[in-house]
C-alpha cells in the first residue's frame, strides 16, 4: 500500500498576497482562483493566512462549504464590493490573517 505524501496532493502554483493587500482584493483572489485561503507572504516568508472564514466573519464559519461558496460569490458582487470598499477601506490582510500557520515539509 502506497502512502500519500503532501507533495502528491499539494498545490504548486500558490496564489499569495502581502500583509497590505486590501480586503476586497483578497475576496476577489479567492473567487477568481477558486480557493478558500490565501497565504500571506512578507519578504518571501510566510507570515499568515486569510481564509474564507476570516472574510465572512466568525458567525459565518459554521456554515456548510457549499453555502459559504455561494455567499462568497454573492459577497463579491460589484455593487456590494463598492460598499465593502468604502466600509473597509483601511482593512488589510494583516488585520484579518491568522499568524500561527501550521506548516508541513
Amino acid at each position: 500500500m502506497r502512502i500519500t505524501k503532501v507533495q502528491d496532493v499539494m498545490t504548486r502554483d500558490v496564489v499569495t498576497a502581502s500583509p497590505e493587500t486590501p480586503f476586497k482584493d483578497l475576496a476577489r483572489l479567492m473567487h477568481e482562483h477558486g480557493v478558500g485561503g490565501i497565504p500571506i507572504v512578507h519578504d518571501g516568508r510566510l507570515v499568515g493566512i486569510v481564509t474564507e472564514a476570516d472574510l465572512l466573519g466568525a458567525e459565518r464559519a459554521s456554515v456548510e462549504p457549499r453555502r459559504r461558496r455561494r455567499f462568497l460569490e454573492w459577497f463579491i458582487d460589484r455593487r456590494l464590493l463598492e460598499r465593502v470598499e468604502r466600509a473597509a477601506q483601511d482593512l488589510r490582510a494583516r488585520d484579518l490573517m491568522t499568524r500561527e500557520v501550521v506548516r508541513a515539509t
